[in-house]
């Protein structure tokens, strides 16, 4: 008899502890109100916009080379109160802080052991504190830093996560594969957390079926981007881009791609079709990269199908208008056309209001001696910069853009 009360004793603790555990975990509705369609065709082809003509306050900063400041690859750029942080998740794994004018200050890299260490690196981002905030150890934690780079502590989740955003009170963390151990949570691409994980809610659930594999999905470089308070959400194969505040999630915009042959609200959600990345290829899918907004210009990168093969486009619509008013693969500085990429000129938009975008100094060069360029438009471009050609040498850190849209 005693032990059948024992057991009965111990059941009932596992259920109370399951009901705590669980009421941290809770699913949320996203909420649909006045959102914007946007429409984008892949095949259209709009005259170049003088990009000097769109924005207002503009700055170069030409970011310092030496040997304690070279950069390998830029992943993210970030701005707070006149310091410009610059991470590389792949090659550097840290992060290199820049004064304004582009002198180098100090280096963050932790990559060891030691409880203020890690493993490598995900993601990164400058919270509203100023503080450093970095995604590590395959996604299992946050490791937090002052201004300064000095360890502050280290905030663990139960999810594995690829990237991150923060707000004042609460952080969303992105999962783009489906998890399969049984200690962790597993089935939802995003997590809201409050706090340091005293509360979490889940948001855009998996669909799979038992014994396939785990679904994957096109490439998607950024997720998350700054706009103002705020940030804006976006996924691979998702026409539905989300704006992700303290009172939770919403869409902000719907991409209307208007050459594609199926619908992607269908297409996210169906266990139909598990092999994401194969039946987008097979299906000649357009699908987004990143998004961000800056004043009333909505600045976007999506792959789409051309001869059977996948590249990158740009976008930039006018909030105002209504309407595209860029949608191709290439910039115009004055009359001076240079090639984009997607991996050169990203929009970053910072908690100090102005975009950032980066341009490879030897490519600039490059463009800036063919020889079908005047000598006056080499003149006019390289005042743009506030550069001199004969000055660029292999291996120069990026140029940097900072302004905001008007």
């Amino acid at each position: 008899m005693n032990r059948f009360y024992i057991l009965l004793i111990l059941m009932f603790n596992l259920f109370i502890f399951s009901c705590k555990q669980n009421s941290k975990h809770k699913i949320k509705s996203i909420r649909d109100v006045n959102s914007e369609e946007i429409k984008i065709d892949s095949k259209e082809k709009k005259p170049l916009v003088d990009f000097s003509q769109l924005v207002k306050e503009l700055h170069v900063v030409k970011l310092e080379t030496n040997s304690m400041s070279s950069l390998a690859e830029i992943s993210k750029i970030q701005i707070y109160k006149g310091k410009i942080y610059v991470f590389d998740f792949q090659f550097i794994k840290g992060v290199s802080v820049f004064d304004k004018t582009g002198k180098f200050l100090y280096r963050l890299r932790k990559v060891g052991k030691g409880p203020e260490d890690y493993i490598n690196l995900f993601d990164g981002q400058i919270n509203l504190n100023g503080d450093i905030e970095l995604l590590v150890n395959y996604g299992t934690k946050l490791n937090i830093y002052d201004s300064f780079g000095k360890f502050k502590r280290s905030i663990a989740f139960p999810f594995t996560a690829v990237k991150f955003s923060c707000l004042d009170n609460v952080r969303y963390f992105y999962s783009e594969f489906i998890e399969r151990s049984k200690t962790r949570e597993f089935g939802y691409r995003l997590h809201e957390m409050h706090g340091d994980g005293d509360e979490f809610f889940h948001y855009l659930k998996y669909e799979s079926t038992k014994g396939k594999k785990q679904v994957n999905y096109v490439y998607n470089s950024r997720p998350f981007s700054n706009c103002g308070v705020n940030y804006l959400f976006n996924e691979a194969l998702n026409n539905n881009i989300y704006e992700a505040s303290e009172s939770g999630l919403q869409i902000k915009y719907k991409l209307n791609f208007v050459n594609d042959n199926i619908s992607k609200v269908d297409f996210m959600t169906s266990k139909k079709y598990l092999d994401k990345i194969g039946f987008a290829t097979k299906e000649n899918l357009s699908s987004i990269t990143s998004i961000s907004e800056n004043g009333k210009i909505v600045f976007g990168f999506y792959q789409h199908p051309d001869s059977n093969s996948r590249y990158f486009k740009y976008f930039m619509y006018d909030k105002k208008k209504r309407r595209l008013i860029e949608n191709g693969n290439d910039i115009s500085f004055g009359n001076i056309k240079y090639p984009l990429q997607h991996f050169e000129f990203p929009l970053y938009t910072t908690h100090d209001g102005f975009a950032v975008s980066q341009i490879d100094a030897v490519k600039l060069k490059s463009v800036l001696e063919d020889k079908k360029l005047s000598t006056e438009d080499v003149r006019k471009i390289e005042q743009y910069f506030n550069i001199k050609t004969d000055s660029i040498r292999k291996g120069d850190n990026p140029i940097l853009l900072l302004y905001k849209f008007k």
